[in-house]
């Protein structure tokens, strides 16, 4: 079965790594082509750790992603359709495409809340 996993965090980065690749032709969309580790990212900030110490490309995470017959799309998805079994994509140029499947994951995180505090969306 075709299976594409929307989203580049925990969630799909374990799906990911665990899955059999003799058993799934994958597809992973996501803006960004890799894991972040957030518990190091405070590190980062203060300078006791580079920033590509705490990132973990897609591709080695399953490196099944390297064989033909595997995707990796840097795009976000825009829609899906259950009955089409089709995600509509936007890559970084604004191309539109579509790409079908027979099981999707849908791993694209949460929404970090403001608590409604001025100038934080715009400053932070």
């Amino acid at each position: 079965p075709r299976l594409v996993i929307l989203g580049t965090g925990w969630a799909s980065a374990r799906l990911a790594q665990d899955l059999d690749m003799s058993k799934y032709h994958l597809t992973v969309i996501s803006p960004r082509n890799h894991m972040v580790f957030t518990p190091l990212l405070a590190s980062t900030t203060v300078g006791t750790l580079d920033f590509r110490s705490v990132t973990v490309s897609m591709r080695n995470i399953q490196p099944g992603l390297n064989q033909a017959k595997n995707s990796y799309y840097q795009a976000k998805a825009l829609e899906v359709n259950p009955e089409e079994q089709v995600v509509l994509c936007k890559s970084r140029d604004g191309r539109k495409f579509e790409v079908g499947y027979d099981e999707l994951a849908i791993c694209t995180g949460a929404q970090g809340s403001t608590f409604g505090i001025p100038g934080v969306e715009k400053y932070a």
